[in-house]
């Protein structure tokens, strides 16, 4: 698939092989952001780091990632079936005389799907409140890390002993202060993050500019 994908991309332009290469092209700008990010999260991960800007309260910030992981299982999940349901369908598309793009596009789909929805599974299970959880996962050597727990929310930073670690950063919160006015990030201050901690800017421009 991969080489098919390929060999269109290499067609002449204007011809019939550049323009379905095209008009692939955008359907995979309409891809859900959070697909991407999902689709990141490898199986063997058995720790998340979640760094946001201290103002922020630890618990609102676990409860986002939650419901990321939460929705993505369910919507990925749904989607994959309803991906692998149409294949009988579109390949008998390959009668006809062109590449069978729908055929490929949904074998895409349904890969890209089940992908995301591991990641999600993956870190539902990491972020999960159950300490039997976080005991199946921490590493033997981490045993004797501290919880630190504040009832206030201003400092929900879970041990070695969980999977999951939440860490305020004063200094990402001092990169946004002055936008937190307007209520948006500028195209500076996105820039000065990814530069910061190593982040795809095109990615987080499309996590920005995504429209449901």
């Amino acid at each position: 698939m991969q080489q098919k994908w390929v060999a269109l991309e290499m067609a002449p332009v204007g011809s019939i092989r550049h323009r379905v290469y095209n008009l692939g092209q955008q359907l995979l700008m309409r891809v859900k952001p959070s697909e991407m990010f999902l689709k990141s999260i490898p199986k063997e991960t058995t720790k998340v780091e979640i760094v946001f800007p201290s103002s922020l309260n630890p618990r609102l910030v676990r409860r986002r990632l939650r419901c990321v992981a939460t929705s993505g299982a369910i919507y990925h999940r749904r989607y994959m079936y309803g991906s692998v349901a149409l294949l009988p369908f579109t390949a008998l598309f390959a009668v006809l005389p062109f590449p069978n793009i729908p055929l490929f596009w949904n074998l895409f789909r349904a890969h890209a799907h089940w992908q995301a929805l591991k990641g999600s599974e993956r870190l539902l299970f990491l972020v999960s409140d159950s300490i039997e959880t976080w005991k199946m996962i921490a590493a033997p050597d981490n045993k004797d890390g501290e919880t630190v727990n504040s009832s206030r929310g201003d400092s929900n930073v879970c041990g070695a002993s969980c999977a999951w670690v939440l860490c305020p950063c004063r200094r990402l919160g001092d990169i946004i202060a002055s936008d937190t006015r307007t209520g948006a990030l500028s195209n500076l201050t996105i820039s000065t993050i990814c530069i910061t901690y190593n982040i795809d800017y095109a990615e987080v421009l499309k996590w920005r500019d995504y429209k449901l």
